[in-house]
């Protein structure tokens, strides 16, 4: 089985790699390109020992990279995609693309590339170059690629850390919104992972770029973690002592068997208005629709079982989220998120969404 997947990465560098990188052509044939990482990474699912799919998975990750590094495959829809995941941004600045090799004792370990594309008119060139040279110049500094490794076993604080790519809290991501923060576009990423033998994770991920280089994490989130004496979702990072430094991402541990929903869209949650209750005397909540990201509200399987993430389940509804309000996102514990076939739930930003081949 190796050896013929072997042959058939080699099949794929030579028939196509002429056409690909061939400098007379002005089209590539991205399709062609497309379904041959897709029957590669078939053979990396199914590989049958962890070495196998290991050597397989860096063959995947060399040609992904060799086609991604085209200036014009950014343009590309990669809409057949099945077996690892394919995002774009609404302003179509920034492409991910995840997938993950399963582990034996349950969790999974991550992969991915960033794909940036920067706007010709913000492009820094020398002002000495002109013509076919700035055109050559701009283009090679437009598309930057970037690989990623799951590092989280050598993140020692996932919650308040930020760091490079270098040093990446791998997820499998389906979902991207973009928001504005001094000047600049942020990135919230919506992922999830298989966390170990008990638990699976969902997290809020944030993403900018520092002179064209990806930053993950950010001190974004405020009212996170919940008061203690409220019940709240568990999170990895969980402190009653008010010094403790806000975290950077938002990492939500559930149990394995369970299914937790974290999802980006217009939904519902209560403010107190101006108006007073005649009979209580207390302000009046008013419900107020925004776009938000929602998730349940995790509790413990029994009232007598600790708050650990093994034990924890998420309720049926989605009455926690998070609303990005004065350039932080603000955590909302009343939410009254309405069922997404309801037709007056508004998508605010359409985004590709892949399948991954582990259930989530």
């Amino acid at each position: 089985m190796l050896r013929i997947s072997k042959i058939f990465v080699y099949v794929s560098f030579t028939c196509f790699g002429g056409i690909v990188f061939s400098q007379s052509m002005e089209k590539v044939n991205f399709r062609a390109w497309e379904d041959s990482l897709i029957r590669v990474r078939g053979q990396v699912i199914n590989a049958t020992g962890e070495s196998e799919r290991a050597l397989l998975n860096e063959q995947f990750m060399s040609l992904l990279e060799q086609v991604l590094r085209l200036p014009q495959s950014f343009a590309f829809s990669w809409d057949s995609v099945r077996n690892f995941t394919v995002i774009a941004a609404p302003d179509n600045r920034l492409r991910l693309f995840t997938w993950a090799l399963p582990k034996p004792d349950q969790s999974m370990e991550c992969y991915g590339f960033i794909q940036y594309h920067v706007p010709e008119q913000l492009v820094r060139y020398p002002p000495n170059i002109k013509g076919k040279q700035r055109a050559k110049f701009i283009e090679k500094h437009r598309n930057f690629i970037f690989p990623l490794y799951d590092k989280r076993a050598h993140i020692d604080n996932p919650t308040t850390f930020i760091g490079d790519h270098n040093f990446w809290y791998g997820a499998i991501y389906y979902a991207i919104v973009p928001f504005e923060l001094n000047a600049t576009t942020y990135y919230a990423l919506l992922g999830w992972n298989s966390n170990d033998f008990f638990t699976n994770q969902k997290l809020i991920e944030i993403l900018h770029f520092k002179n064209d280089k990806p930053v993950f994490g950010a001190k974004v989130f405020k009212d996170w973690p919940p008061k203690t004496e409220e019940r709240r979702p568990l999170a990895d990072y969980d402190s009653p002592n008010k010094s403790t430094p806000r975290v950077s991402r938002i990492l939500l541990n559930y149990n394995k068997l369970s299914t937790l929903t974290l999802r980006y869209d217009k939904q519902i949650y209560k403010v107190k208005s101006e108006k007073k209750d005649p009979k209580t005397h207390r302000a009046v909540e008013e419900p107020v629709e925004n776009d938000m990201i929602v998730f349940n509200q995790l509790i413990p399987m029994d009232n007598k079982m600790p708050e650990i993430p093994a034990f924890m389940v998420p309720e049926t509804s989605l009455n926690q989220g998070f609303i990005y309000q004065n350039y932080k996102w603000v955590y909302i514990p009343n939410v009254e998120a309405r069922d997404k076939t309801d037709k007056r739930v508004i998508v605010p930003h359409p985004v590709k969404h892949r399948d991954f081949y582990l259930s989530k």
